[in-house]
């Protein structure tokens, strides 16, 4: 099915194109051999079963594609915590048996920086914690019933 874009556009999305595949260590982490794109993977947590997809799956690896506004280690730093990105990393690896992980950003506005963000132990253990926590709570509501979802309530100490 064809796709209608302005002439500015396409030539934003060609610039962005490029500066990704001229940047050597992006181009080997995604044109390895061994990769395999947008994997499938059903993963059982605490008896249920859960679906995922990962963007590529490396030999030894997982590598998540993601665009950004802002590709610095701080800026990207702020969008793992407001989307969760730790979360779905320790997921992601637990369903598929990796023991890595990285995040390859690219800028959405010019000059499109590309940025390789690996992962580390204390993120991933993180993000599982918080994962099995919320499964929890999902299940405690949703399929063994034992609570009102209208009467939830968190009360916690920051």
């Amino acid at each position: 099915r064809p796709l209608m874009m302005l002439t500015k556009e396409k030539e934003e999305i060609d610039k962005a194109i490029s500066t990704m595949k001229n940047n050597l260590e992006f181009y080997e982490a995604i044109y390895d051999d061994d990769n395999e794109f947008e994997v499938p993977v059903i993963h059982e947590v605490m008896g249920m079963k859960w679906k995922g997809k990962a963007d590529i799956v490396g030999k030894d690896m997982l590598i998540d594609l993601k665009t950004t506004s802002d590709g610095s280690f701080y800026g990207f730093s702020n969008s793992c915590k407001k989307y969760g990105y730790d979360r779905q990393s320790a997921f992601y690896m637990d369903g598929f048996g990796c023991d890595e992980f990285v995040f390859i950003t690219q800028e959405k506005e010019r000059p499109y920086n590309v940025s390789i963000f690996y992962a580390g132990d204390e993120f991933v253990e993180r993000g599982r914690q918080e994962y099995k926590y919320l499964l929890d709570i999902y299940k405690k509501f949703f399929i063994d019933n034992e609570a009102v979802v209208e009467e939830h309530l968190i009360m916690e100490t920051l």
